[in-house]
């Protein structure tokens, strides 16, 4: 602890419901075959996922594979997968 000169660091955040979707989002992006998994959005977050996300799903709908059940980036999506997922934060 001496290397962080007296900081504390907090152990006990708890994430908004926002930032709880949006990871989500971002880590199941980053899970190729499966995707994110709508069906799991909406049990946890009681949320339509293409309506929380319209505008994101219209922007960059060349990239991504958007079925009823989940959303995947597609192989071409490879190069600008981070800058996509940047626009789901």
């Amino acid at each position: 602890e001496d290397y962080l000169n007296g900081y504390k660091l907090s152990e006990d955040y708890t994430m908004t419901n926002d930032e709880a979707m949006r990871e989500f989002v971002i880590l199941g992006l980053r899970v190729i075959k499966s995707g994110v998994n709508k069906r799991e959005f909406h049990r946890r977050f009681s949320l339509d996922f293409d309506k929380v996300f319209a505008g994101q799903l219209k922007r960059f709908e060349k990239f991504l594979i958007n079925s009823a059940d989940s959303l995947k980036l597609k192989e071409e999506a490879a190069l600008v997968s981070n800058a996509i997922m940047c626009e789901f934060m």
